[in-house]
């Protein structure tokens, strides 16, 4: 009896383990598109969670232009943990939007091209002095408190930051907010 409640107690164990183990998802890049379909880095990042990893296939040989398509007119989705294989492809920011945001975990990156990306700080505040503007910072890659990134073999080229504009003073003066800096990545 003893024999049989060891039995059902392992296979339960085994059975819970099982529901909770999930092996960490390869997501293929296979398209230069970026509107979020199956095989672009958007829906990649879009559904990787930390320990995933995101794979450029060997076939494709071009540049994701961010923000290209009519779906989403917007930054990539935050880097959480995730490895990168860019197999020598390029990432372009058109001058308008970061490449990449390190929200956590700890991401790397390899074998990639970031240009032209672009960091701008928010503008300032309207009130009786205005506001400074927001600080620039991470054209291709801006790293949260609490995330790491370790790159290799990645380039670095025509990315920038600006700061954000002041604000606009209320009090019938000629006052308004200094703008934000920049860090350049």
């Amino acid at each position: 009896m003893k024999f049989c409640s060891n039995l059902i107690l392992f296979l339960l164990s085994y059975l819970l383990f099982l529901g909770t183990y999930s092996e960490a998802t390869v997501y293929t890049v296979s398209s230069t598109a970026d509107d979020g379909t199956s095989g672009t880095l958007r829906y990649a990042l879009l559904n990787a969670v930390a320990g995933d990893t995101v794979s450029f296939s060997s076939g494709l040989n071009g540049t994701i232009t961010i923000g290209s398509s009519s779906t989403y007119q917007t930054a990539l989705p935050y880097l959480t943990g995730v490895t990168i294989l860019g197999n020598g492809n390029t990432i372009s920011g058109t001058s308008t939007y970061p490449v990449f945001f390190a929200y956590s975990g700890s991401s790397t990156i390899s074998n990639l091209n970031l240009q032209n990306g672009l960091g701008r700080g928010g503008v300032g505040g309207v009130g009786s002095g205005g506001g400074g503007g927001g600080l620039g910072a991470g054209g291709a890659l801006f790293i949260c408190p609490g995330a790491t990134v370790t790159t290799s073999n990645v380039a670095f080229s025509t990315n920038s930051v600006i700061g954000g504009n002041g604000g606009n003073g209320t009090s019938g003066n000629s006052m308004g907010g200094g703008g934000g800096g920049g860090l350049y990545s």
